[in-house]
Formats: C-alpha cells, structure tokens, sequence
C-alpha cells in the first residue's frame, strides 16, 4: 500500500512545531547498541543483520523507492536490529520548502517504521540556522540519536556549520547519546564531549577497509 503524499505512513502519529512533524517515540540511552551500521543499498551483502542496524547516509538516489514503496522492505529490515530513520538531504543552498519536506519525510519514514515495530533510532540532519526552526521537530529530548560527520566537515565552513548545528542540537534535545556514522574529529567534537555520550561508527568505506564490513570478515 501507499500513495504519492505517503499519508498512510503517520497514521495516528501526533505531530510537532510549526510544520507538524511527526513525532517518532524515544529511544533509551540503556537499549543495547549495535555492532555497525551499515547502509541501506549493501543490506543484502550482510551476513550479520542481527548485530547491525541500516543507516541511509548515502546519496538520496540509492534510496528514493523508499519513500513511495517502504512497505515493501519492512520484512528485510526486520532481520536487522534495528535501523536510523532516512537521511534526506538538507543542504544550504537547497529552497528552505525543500528541506522542510525532506525533514518531513525523515519523521514520516520514521514513524512508520516504529509503527511496524522495528527499533529506530532517530536521525538527525541540519542545514544552516534557519532550518533549526524545524530539523529537531518530533524529537523527544534525552534520548538517543544518529548523526552523520561523512563528507560533512572537509572544509573551514562545513565544519562551521556542522558545529554550530550540533550545539544546537544538544542545547534544544539534551541527547543522552549521539551515534556518529563517520569521523569524530577533535576540531569538531571536541567542546561536545562533555555535554553527551557519542558513540562512533566507520563509515562503510572505513569498515571496507578494515575487513569489517558484517560479514564476519
């Protein structure tokens, strides 16, 4: 089932600010974490699926189906331990309309997903200042989240805006833990480490070449 609004997926969800975000359930800081995290398009090239969860820190492309047909992977992602709500992308110079909708359909997938009963940790994904008014939006604070630093920090104003982006995150969701798929380093998270517990995960190109890829390798 499903349309092109993808209405049926916040069936009874409540929603939250401004532009009425789905609001998806917390997740405990004691609920048992994963081995890796592996992304959605190499799900099928895992051998270990009950100690990862899928992420979707991809390019939008390798998971666009999922938007209008998600349904049809829900039994595939049941093998997993759980999964991190999509990544759409929100990018600077994208019309703020956009990364309101793209936010929108993190929540909305992600809503469905808990419905379906699957273990889904929030992701979360900002812009620049004005999309703070709306990317924390259906989050409950002091619970656990995903965040991706892969291909976000490269250069002095990336890495401004990453920063900027996590204070306020931490300021507005008070997160008892922050898995990091990607690089963790000093120059950005280094006056965070205080303020909560981050957890690191390689990105797949790391876990690739480390021989680590959930396949028992």
């Amino acid at each position: 089932m499903h349309d092109d609004l993808g209405s049926f997926l916040v069936y009874g969800a409540q929603f939250d600010g401004r532009y009425e975000m789905p609001v998806l359930a917390p997740i405990p800081a004691n609920s048992q974490r994963p081995a890796f995290l592996l992304p959605f398009d190499k799900r099928k090239r895992c051998n270990d699926k009950k100690h990862g969860f899928v992420h979707f820190y991809m390019d939008d492309v390798y998971f666009k189906q999922f938007w209008r047909k998600g349904c049809r992977y829900i039994e595939e992602l049941r093998a997993f331990a759980g999964v991190i709500s999509p990544d759409f992308s929100l990018y600077r110079d994208m019309p703020l309309t956009l990364q309101i909708y793209n936010t929108y359909r993190s929540r909305a997938l992600g809503y469905y997903l808990q419905h379906q009963g699957l273990c889904v940790v929030p992701n979360v994904r900002w812009g620049d200042e004005r999309s703070y008014a709306f990317c924390f939006d259906g989050l409950a604070s002091e619970s656990v989240y995903a965040i991706s630093s892969h291909g976000c920090v490269k250069s002095i104003e990336e890495r401004r805006h990453f920063v900027r982006g996590l204070a306020a995150m931490i300021e507005r969701l008070r997160p008892k833990t922050v898995w990091v798929h990607g690089r963790m380093h000093d120059r950005v998270f280094g006056e965070f480490k205080t303020a909560t517990e981050f957890v690191r995960y390689p990105s797949w190109l790391e876990m690739v070449k480390e021989g680590s890829n959930g396949n028992g390798d």
